[in-house]
C-alpha cells in the first residue's frame, strides 16, 4: 500500500510495484526458457515487436524476463504477452525521457533506493540477499530503480497538473463512506477502587467501605473532586473522565448502569473488572458522522492517490501509445519460451 504523503510526491503505483518491500516479501517464480530441440527453428533473433522502428528480439524478451522483468508486479509478468507489453512500455518511456531530457544520475538513484529502504525498514544487506536468492543482479535492480525514478519525474511533468480533487468530491466521499459513520455514544467519568490482590473478604469489605465514602463525597462535593481524592483509576487526576464510548461496546455491567442514567446522573457503586466503580454519565451523543473538517485532508489525500493512479494508467495506455508507433509480432512465433508468474 502507498502512504498518502508519499503518493502526494508522485509515488504512484508504477514505483510501488517494484519497491524493495516487494522484492523482500515475495519469491518470484519465473521458469527459465524452455530448451529448443534440434527440430525447432532458432528464433532468438526473431523480432517480436518494434517501437518507433527499433526492434525487440525474442532474445531481448527472454533476457528481460529473466532479469528486470522479475521485478514487475505479477499481472505484468504473467505470460509472454504481458512481459512484452511491459518491455514495449519501457522502450516508449525511454523515448520520452530522451525527448524531455530526464536523466537518472547514479547518485540520485542511490538516494532513491535509500529512501525506499527507509520506508520499508530494510537494509541494503537485506535487499542484496533477497536479490541473490532470486537470482537477480544488482545492476538489473539498479536499472529498474533508475527507470522508476525517471518515471516519477515524467509523471510530475505530464500528469500532476491534470489531477485535482474538488471540495464536492470530498464531501460526496465523506457522505457515502461507512468509515466516517458514528454510532450513538456516551461520554462518561469513573471512580475506580480495585480490590486488593491479597486480603480476601476483609480486603473486599475495606474496598466497599471506601467506595461508599467516595459515593457520598461525589454526591455532596462533586464527582470530579471525589474522583481526584478516592479513585485509583488512570484518569483520577482528570476528575475521572474516561471519554467517549460507543453504546453497546462496553462491559455489560457498565452498559446496565448507564441505561438507568440521565445526563449528569451518578450511578450507585457496583462491582466490575476487579474492583468497585461509580459512573457519571456526562452526556449522550447521537449517531452521525465524523465532522468533515476533521477528515477533509485524509479524504483529499486518498482521492488524490486514486485519481493519480487512474490518470497515469490512462496516460500509459492511451496518451503514450498515441505518441509512438508500435507493432507487435509475438503471435507469429510458436516456439516461444513459457514463463510462470507467481
Amino acid at each position: 500500500m502507498i502512504a498518502p504523503a508519499v503518493a502526494r510526491r508522485g509515488y504512484v503505483r508504477v514505483a510501488a510495484a517494484c519497491a524493495v518491500v516487494t522484492v523482500l516479501a515475495h519469491t518470484l517464480a519465473i521458469a527459465p526458457a524452455a530448451a529448443q530441440t534440434a527440430d525447432e527453428p532458432l528464433l532468438v533473433n526473431a523480432v517480436v515487436a518494434q517501437v518507433d522502428g527499433n526492434p525487440i528480439t525474442l532474445q531481448e524478451l527472454e533476457t528481460f524476463a529473466a532479469g528486470r522483468g522479475r521485478l514487475l508486479p505479477p499481472d505484468e509478468r504473467s505470460n509472454q504477452e504481458t512481459l512484452l507489453d511491459s518491455l514495449i512500455q519501457s522502450y516508449m518511456l525511454r523515448g520520452e525521457f530522451s525527448d524531455q531530457g530526464i536523466v537518472g544520475a547514479d547518485a540520485d538513484v542511490e538516494t532513491y533506493i535509500d529512501n525506499i529502504l527507509e520506508q520499508s525498514n530494510s537494509s541494503r544487506e537485506d535487499l542484496r540477499a533477497a536479490l541473490d536468492d532470486l537470482g537477480i543482479s544488482w545492476d538489473d535492480y539498479f536499472d529498474r530503480m533508475r527507470e522508476e525514478m525517471q518515471r516519477l519525474s515524467l509523471v510530475n511533468r505530464e500528469i500532476r497538473s491534470r489531477v485535482n480533487v474538488t471540495p464536492e468530491e470530498i464531501e460526496r466521499h465523506w457522505k457515502k463512506s461507512d468509515e466516517f459513520a458514528l454510532s450513538s455514544r456516551v461520554e462518561i467519568s469513573d471512580i475506580f477502587i480495585p480490590y486488593p490482590e491479597r486480603g480476601g473478604l476483609v480486603g473486599k469489605e475495606r474496598t466497599r467501605r471506601t467506595i461508599a465514602e467516595a459515593y457520598k463525597a461525589a454526591k455532596s462535593d462533586g464527582f470530579e473532586d471525589a474522583a481526584r481524592e478516592y479513585s485509583k483509576g488512570p484518569t483520577a487526576a482528570d476528575g475521572g473522565l474516561l471519554g467517549e464510548f460507543g453504546t453497546g461496546t462496553m462491559a455489560p455491567e457498565f452498559e446496565e448502569q448507564l441505561d438507568r442514567l440521565d445526563e449528569g446522573d451518578i450511578s450507585e457503586p457496583f462491582d466490575a473488572a476487579g474492583g468497585m466503580h461509580i459512573l457519571k454519565l456526562e452526556r449522550r451523543l447521537d449517531g452521525g458522522r465524523v465532522p468533515l473538517e476533521e477528515v477533509e485532508e485524509e479524504i483529499r489525500e486518498k482521492l488524490y492517490v486514486e485519481h493519480l493512479n487512474s490518470r497515469f494508467t490512462r496516460w500509459i495506455e492511451e496518451d503514450l501509445r498515441e505518441r509512438h508507433h508500435v507493432t507487435v509480432h509475438l503471435r507469429r512465433f510458436v516456439a516461444m519460451p513459457r514463463y510462470e508468474g507467481s
